[in-house]
């Protein structure tokens, strides 16, 4: 009886796994890399990605997208001193989408970085991989990069709410608590899109140990809030520009209150796609942090099929030295040329 029921159930189990949509994906890079800090080398990545998603009966959505090699790291999700899984599940329907696991955060959803602007990129990021740059995804890790985030869209209009929570130390009650608002508008002749973030860290009662970028440890310090603003402007002749900035109000986390701008252009015409982006960060004088700037260049050939030539250099240097970060006052340079391969 007992070989029947499980017979049965691994039948129905079957069913609903033939029901569902599985599909496979994957990239590889190929070329070589260097800097001006160390020798150029051979370089090579690869990357291969599960997406499921499923339909109920009536109509809601739900799938989940994980990364191969990161599918053993599933048991290490509250790990914040470790890896985490690069994966995420999500719920969505007609009343929006809900999405956890290793995902954009609210304000780096609403935000267009300076890439967006048909960025040409390169095999290693080189070209936003400089002291320069703003990543919207800055403000996704404080406590570990798992993310609960809502998001829903109408007419034009975007909202998203996101919570990240110390998985150190449950009962602290510490969060990155985050809210994004989005705007699109069709133009003559192109788009335009507008985002605007806002982050507030609650980290007062962090046990754990962490560090900033200067090396100072920040368990138990009381936080920080920020708030961002993008726009983007994509043209169809094949122009595209972008600006970023975001104020940062200090509570004791960064040491004073500091704030970025950025821009980036790209261009598009047949198959060749050049890009190049600027930014700049300013600290007030009693931050642990160091004042900096970066500009980043990428050039691509589109060859057919899902393989493209690219190349990519970024720079950026430290334009102060701040006695609390310590003395460093360097430019650092990063390039790359080779294939990228998608699948």
């Amino acid at each position: 009886m007992k070989k029947v029921l499980f017979a049965t159930t691994a039948l129905v189990a079957f069913a609903g796994a033939a029901a569902a949509d599985v599909t496979l994906s994957g990239s590889a890079e190929m070329g070589i890399a260097g800097s001006n800090s160390g020798n150029t080398a051979f370089y090579q990545s690869v990357d291969v990605r599960f997406s499921l998603s499923g339909t109920t009966d009536n109509g809601l959505s739900f799938g989940a997208v994980i990364d191969l090699e990161d599918a053993v790291d599933q048991a290490d999700i509250t790990d914040i001193n470790g890896a985490f899984a690069d994966f995420t599940v999500f719920v969505s329907g007609d009343f929006g989408r809900l999405t956890m696991g290793d995902t954009d955060g609210a304000l780096d959803w609403a935000n267009d970085e300076v890439n967006t602007a048909r960025n040409a990129g390169s095999i290693n990021d080189a070209e936003t991989g400089h002291l320069g740059y703003f990543s919207g995804a800055t403000f996704d890790n404080v406590y570990g990069g798992q993310i609960l985030r809502y998001d829903y869209s109408v007419a034009g209009f975007g909202i998203a709410v996101s919570a990240e929570v110390d998985g150190s130390n449950p009962r602290s009650g510490d969060a990155s608590l985050q809210l994004g608002l989005t705007y699109d508008l069709d133009i003559a002749g192109g788009a335009l899109q507008f985002g605007l973030g806002f982050a507030n860290v609650d980290d007062a009662n962090r046990t754990s140990t962490n560090t900033n970028t200067a090396g100072a440890n920040l368990a138990g310090t009381p936080g920080f809030s920020a708030v961002s603003f993008s726009a983007l402007a994509a043209l169809d002749m094949g122009f595209s520009a972008a600006v970023n900035y975001l104020d940062i109000n200090d509570d004791g986390y960064f040491g004073g209150d500091g704030e970025f701008i950025g821009v980036g252009v790209g261009y598009n015409f047949d198959a060749i796609t050049v890009s190049a982006n600027w930014g700049e960060y300013d600290w007030a004088a009693t931050a642990n942090q160091r004042d900096r700037e970066g500009y980043g260049i990428a050039a691509s050939y589109n060859l057919g099929g899902g393989l493209s030539a690219h190349a990519g250099y970024g720079v950026g240097k430290n334009t102060n030295n701040n006695a609390l970060a310590g003395a460093l006052n360097v430019d650092i340079s990063t390039f790359s040329l080779g294939l990228a391969m998608s699948f």
